[in-house]
């Protein structure tokens, strides 16, 4: 679940302009209420099935919704019954503080960029804390962040392909992956000319990737340049990268599991077609003799083979509205 970006993206569903940031996850808010709740008419056991009594369902368990909210009216019921797996794995992307709070209310799995792992600890400690402070069992959500990993039968090897990569990197490319993510035009800006506090403010894409510029150039006002340098845009080292042999990959990522700063990982490629293959071929086994991979699917669903409990009908509605749980659908 994202909230998109930019204007281009604004428009392409008919809109002049991107919403403002915390506006556009009161949308997402209300949507994804929407959603669950079309996800929620048909109850546990409302396929009857029975080919004998023509019998589809039992009209008693099958609800309209009859949603009339800020940003969207929709009916129901919905028009297919509800999920083995009680409802999808909700996956959210989005760092900022409104973003935090979202996933606190909703995510089954946060997806995050941790530069580090020292900093992966702590935001992964306050991530756990706000989904407990949310009324939430900390444990029954799970926090995957990026990484690149390079693997090769040495870790020299590995470190010239790592070198390799980062060479292809045009300082053109990151201004126009930047211009993107923060919906701002930095072509028409100095170089070194830093922002003003009126045009930080301003900057109205990925807020939490203009707030770790901040962080990482310990400037308030960064320039376009320290954008550029301290963001890591279009580089490798945008996320944190495990690189070496598959003994030494599966080191860095062990060290990142057992330590605090993540449940998961989500693997990005650094060259397609090959990092995925390599990664598998060779890390992946090293994973399993530790006993850190599956080497089976135990369950049907992505819910289960995630280790997620499965909701039961009108659980999302304790979960999003604890203190009005009491509330169901017509």
């Amino acid at each position: 679940m994202v909230t998109s970006l930019n204007d281009s993206e604004a428009a392409n569903f008919g809109q002049n302009s991107h919403l403002e940031h915390d506006l556009r996850y009161d949308r997402a808010d209300e949507f994804v209420e929407t959603v669950m709740g079309h996800w929620d008419t048909w109850e546990e056991g409302a396929l009857i099935l029975d080919k004998e009594s023509g019998r589809f369902a039992d009209p008693s368990k099958v609800h309209r919704l009859d949603h009339d909210g800020r940003f969207f009216k929709s009916r129901g019921p919905f028009t297919v019954p509800r999920s083995q797996q009680g409802h999808p794995v909700l996956i959210q992307a989005g760092q900022s503080g409104r973003g935090q709070q979202f996933a606190s209310r909703w995510a089954d799995l946060i997806f995050v960029v941790y530069p580090n792992l020292a900093v992966g600890k702590k935001q992964y400690a306050q991530m756990k804390q706000a989904l407990a402070d949310a009324g939430r069992n900390p444990d029954d959500v799970k926090i995957s962040t990026a990484c690149y990993t390079i693997v090769a039968e040495s870790d020299e090897i590995a470190q010239k392909e790592r070198e390799y990569i980062d060479s292809l990197a045009k300082p053109i490319d990151s201004l126009a992956l930047l211009c993107e993510v923060l919906n701002t035009d930095f072509s028409k800006r100095g170089y070194d000319d830093p922002f003003s506090d009126a045009e930080m403010a301003a900057i109205s894409g990925w807020t939490g990737f203009r707030d770790r510029v901040v962080t990482s150039s310990g400037k308030k006002n960064p320039s376009v340049r320290d954008f550029v340098d301290f963001s890591k845009r279009a580089r490798i080292e945008e996320f944190p990268v495990f690189c070496g042999t598959p003994k030494t990959v599966a080191d860095q990522m062990e060290q990142w599991f057992v330590e605090g700063g993540v449940d998961g990982f989500v693997i990005a490629p650094t060259h397609v077609p090959g990092a995925y293959e390599d990664f598998v071929r060779m890390v992946v086994p090293e994973l399993q003799r530790r006993g850190l991979f599956r080497k089976d699917y135990q369950g049907a669903t992505l819910r289960e083979n995630l280790g997620l409990p499965i909701p039961q009908s009108s659980d999302w509605r304790k979960q999003a509205f604890p203190k009005t749980s009491n509330i169901k659908v017509a």
